[in-house]
């Protein structure tokens, strides 16, 4: 044991404590109820308001709502480019009081909304080297907001590649203030997803040519990170597997490693996976000993992966190799002990409120409905 807090401590350099998370038993939500009759296709994120309505997106749709107390559904703003417009719409972010920032990467900007309603905009298109790699969205603290930007990308593929966040091999978390976008802070740098590209001809073109698909390989994970109550942030590494806890300033106050439990990826796992997240693909002919880049082992978790409890734990969601598997999170508390909760087949969570776990919940008709459930504190106790 004493080895790898070692080799941990090399990895990522001083270390004010490293620690081994010893699993509790798993955390089961209880029951809650549906926040609006109305179905999704695909939840990406949540925020309440302190009405108690909530803002959602739904990332398939590209939709920006705001349900309310009556369980209503109302569209914000539109898809397009015009002032107050979105396009890919993404991560909700809340500010202070009912002020919220609204990832929208297809046009390169925030949006700026209070309550329900957009009232600004923050440009966030860059330009220059990485052009086209406009910043992910990652959290805010106040008037200090974090994101995730490009780096580097792969040296081989480098003239060939297209410019965004997915085909970089390096990321760095980045902090700016509100008013001040020109002096930004470069906190800490994270792994990225691209491991290489799988480039076949298929047939289908126009006039009967042939389509150059690219396909990256659908095990492209990057680490994360996700912003804590205090300002301070955790970052969750692939190798080994572990969450690091820095403060605002980006220094780093503590590594826990958590248990891997890989498992080994056959030829059929690595078919069955490709089936699951490259249907596209597969349905032209495209196999998975076509793509680059295969682990040996599953990664321990998703990409977007990372949520904040209402109690300042960070949530991780663990990749599983069945589709039809119940969902596992890792707890994880920077001075508390791990704890898993577990949530059924088709349910997935989306995000905290004060007190709730909002789940996205899927439907024999393949609907999503928002669900929201008691949340238990680490004592066990449903926070009031």
């Amino acid at each position: 044991m004493a080895s790898r807090v070692l080799h941990a401590a090399i990895l990522v350099g001083p270390i004010s404590a490293v620690g081994h998370a010893q699993a509790r038993p798993s955390l089961v939500l209880t029951a809650g109820r549906r926040v609006t009759q109305e179905g999704f296709s695909r939840l990406a994120s949540v925020r309440q308001l302190s009405d108690r309505s909530i803002l959602a997106v739904d990332s398939k749709e590209d939709r920006l709502l705001h349900i309310l107390q009556d369980g209503s559904v109302v569209s914000i703003s539109r898809v397009g480019d015009g002032p107050g417009d979105y396009r890919g719409v993404g991560k909700l972010v809340p500010m202070t009081a009912d002020s919220t920032l609204v990832e929208s990467r297809g046009n390169g900007r925030w949006l700026l909304l209070h309550g329900g309603k957009v009232v600004g905009s923050i440009n966030r298109r860059r330009e220059g080297t990485l052009a086209g790699a406009t910043p992910s969205l990652l959290g805010a603290h106040g008037n200090r907001i974090f994101e995730t930007h490009a780096v580097s990308f792969a040296s081989a593929e480098r003239e060939r590649l297209y410019r965004a966040l997915n085909n970089a091999d390096s990321l760095s978390v980045v902090a700016w203030q509100r008013g001040n976008e020109g002096r930004p802070d470069t906190l800490v740098t994270l792994r990225g997803r691209f491991r290489g590209i799988g480039r076949v001809k298929r047939g289908g073109g126009p006039g009967g040519g042939e389509v150059l698909w690219e396909v990256g390989n659908p095990l492209d994970v990057q680490e994360q990170a996700v912003i804590l109550p205090d300002g301070g942030f955790a970052v969750a590494r692939l190798s080994p597997f572990r969450v690091e806890w820095y403060d605002a300033s980006g220094r780093l106050r503590r590594s826990t490693l958590l248990p891997p439990e890989a498992e080994p990826l056959t030829r059929s796992a690595r078919a069955q996976l490709f089936a699951r997240f490259r249907a596209s693909a597969l349905r032209a002919g495209i196999s998975s000993e076509q793509v680059p880049g295969w682990p040996t082992e599953l990664p321990p978790f998703h990409n977007d992966a990372l949520f904040v409890t209402p109690d300042g734990e960070v949530a991780i969601r663990r990749l599983r190799l069945a589709a039809d598997s119940s969902e596992v999170y890792e707890l994880v508390g920077v001075d508390s002990d791990h704890r898993r909760l577990v949530v059924g087949p088709g349910e997935r969570l989306i995000g905290f409120g004060p007190r709730h776990a909002f789940l996205a919940v899927r439907d024999r008709d393949d609907l999503e409905y928002l669900e929201m459930r008691p949340w238990a504190n680490p004592s066990g106790r449903l926070v009031r």
